[in-house]
């Protein structure tokens, strides 16, 4: 199946709006059933790719709009297979290290650490694309 810029951009604008993705902080780890999503991850991520190619070759990719799709591509770790429960007990630490924060208190947690591990993954993945994909349109 092929994609259209359209729908690309329908996708991620649909994605980004459902989870307020322009203000989530980085100190909140909420995470969601895979379930929640529109459509696969894969296609979630196919959208991403085609359209900040698309604004590259197009001359119109901006700062901003690269902060955001990185930001909304790497959201995309947040959600996981509920099968294993991790969903709810990764919530549950969520809140508890958020009520430490809010008190000037530390916490630490090996399964928020996955978290964060799994979105910065997504970050430098995305990030990587976005700097091969400006390189190959500067040779051109």
């Amino acid at each position: 199946m092929t994609m259209t810029f359209e729908e690309a951009d329908e996708l991620i604008d649909n994605f980004v709006d459902k989870y307020n993705i322009q203000n989530v902080n980085g100190v909140d780890f909420t995470v969601y059933p895979i379930t929640e999503l529109p459509c696969s991850s894969g296609k979630l991520k196919y959208a991403h790719f085609l359209f900040a190619e698309y604004m590259i070759g197009e001359g119109e990719f901006t700062k901003s709009l690269g902060d955001m799709l990185v930001k909304s591509y790497a959201y995309l770790a947040r959600f996981l297979d509920e099968d294993d429960g991790k969903v709810s007990e990764i919530n549950k630490e969520n809140l508890t290290f958020l009520k430490k924060l809010n008190e000037g208190g530390l916490y630490s947690s090996l399964i928020l650490n996955e978290v964060n591990s799994l979105i910065l993954q997504n970050t430098i993945e995305f990030n990587n694309f976005l700097a091969d994909c400006q390189n190959n349109y500067l040779t051109k």
